[in-house]
């Protein structure tokens, strides 16, 4: 059939199972991300003539799942079946805002020996930690000397 089939809903009459499109794109997902698309693809196209109506019914997780299975199959999830499921997912939800880019500003600042326009420079900073330590290490270690004299 091409499709995952779910119990038929307890307490009805009709024990015809239902088909269980959430299922079915998981296992479509599971199987070609583990090297058996061409087992999945009976499944696969299942999906894109009778999913649109469910994805819609259940909102962005089903969206979601059904890109998912076409992700990991390469199918196009702009064209599944017809649908674009990347524009009727994000019409779900707020609309997605662009990732600000980064600029090289910071990297320049490290480059020219700013530390956050304190004056300082890095190597400074790092200079005085190694000077600060040496200092505490030779402290430590003449602190059990002081009353002893040393023999030449």
């Amino acid at each position: 059939t091409g499709h995952l089939d779910r119990p038929p809903l307890p307490g009805t009459s009709d024990s015809t199972p239902l088909a269980d499109p959430g299922s079915t794109a998981d296992a479509v997902a599971a199987l070609a991300s583990s090297g058996y698309a061409n087992q999945a693809a009976g499944a696969l196209e299942w999906l894109k003539k009778n999913a649109g109506p469910w994805a819609a019914e259940n909102g962005p997780a089903a969206y979601a799942q059904l890109i998912f299975a076409a992700h990991t199959t390469g199918t196009d999830p702009r064209n599944f079946g017809g649908l674009d499921l990347v524009r009727l997912l994000n019409a779900t939800g707020p609309a997605p805002t662009p990732v600000p880019s980064i600029t090289a500003q910071p990297v320049a600042e490290i480059r020219s020996g700013g530390l956050g326009g304190t004056g300082f420079g890095i190597l400074w900073v790092i200079g005085i930690g190694l000077a600060a330590g040496v200092a505490i290490g030779y402290l430590l270690s003449n602190r059990g000397r002081a009353g002893q004299h040393q023999q030449l």
